[in-house]
């Protein structure tokens, strides 16, 4: 794989889990010989990498226009990578909002600061290099109406995660939102993740994300799944009304089947 022609491929090798990996699974390119036409189009870790986001960026975008007679919105985006689809969202919306996005990797801050800058978005989001529970417990006293845990909490032990939680609750302006996801490895794609790349991914069903948002004091509104069932998408909340009405199994096999005909998400 070092030396594939698959630029996926070699990027795995490289920095198994990366945002450069991500990168090039989201900007999906022309394929450079039969094996990178797997990994990058077949690949069903790659689809619904390419369905997360697409449905993250849906959620933002929505989001913003929901909110968008508000002032002084903030988000915090947690294990946020380059946060490109939190640009491509502001850009889509022109959205009057502050956002602060931490990541651990240092490549993937100083990239998401240069698309800021040449966007003209860096006065509206800031990058943060460093240990996301770490840093958090320092900014206790800031406030936020959205928070992103996506590509992070499946790294996170129970315990871990119930902390981070936690501390996120005590920084929840009223009627805030949070988005994450669980994982499930329905194509046993998590054997070989541990087998070559080192990677393991914590397995966790809606339900058992729900869970453990509840003991953290967050009620699920909003639970739909990516169209392979790799991602369970939640949106929680502290507020005593429902944001927005859970949607049903049923409806949500006709909002898939409709985004298929579009070609928005893949199966």
């Amino acid at each position: 794989m070092k030396t594939s022609k698959s630029p996926l491929m070699r990027e795995f090798y490289r920095n198994p889990g990366g945002w450069q990996a991500m990168e090039i699974i989201y900007e999906n390119a022309k394929p450079k010989n039969l094996s990178d036409w797997y990994a990058l189009k077949r690949l069903p870790l790659s689809m619904e990498a390419r369905n997360r986001r697409k449905y993250v960026l849906n959620e933002l975008i929505c989001w913003m226009n929901e909110n968008s007679g508000r002032e002084n919105l903030r988000i915090l985006a947690l294990g946020s990578g380059p946060a490109l689809e939190i640009q491509e969202a502001i850009q889509k919306t022109s959205a009057n909002v502050v956002v602060d996005a931490i990541d651990l990797d240092a490549s993937a801050i100083e990239h998401g600061q240069r698309i800021a800058q040449k966007q003209e978005l860096d006065h509206q989001v800031n990058y943060h290099c460093g240990d996301v529970c770490n840093m958090i417990t320092k900014w206790n006293d800031r406030q936020y109406d959205l928070f992103s845990l996506i590509g992070i909490i499946e790294y996170l032990p129970d315990e871990v995660l119930l902390d981070l939680l936690r501390q996120i609750k005590t920084m929840m302006s009223p009627n805030a939102e949070l988005f994450t996801h669980g994982y499930q490895n329905r194509f046993r794609s998590q054997e070989s993740l541990g087998k070559l790349f080192n990677i393991q991914l914590i397995e966790r069903t809606s339900e058992q994300v729900a869970e453990l948002l509840n003991q953290a004091g967050f009620r699920v509104v909003k639970s739909e799944v990516t169209p392979l069932g790799m991602y369970p998408m939640i949106v929680s909340t502290l507020s005593k009304e429902a944001v927005k009405e859970p949607i049903s199994a049923n409806r949500i096999a006709t909002l898939v089947e409709a985004d298929r005909k579009k070609s928005r998400l893949e199966s």
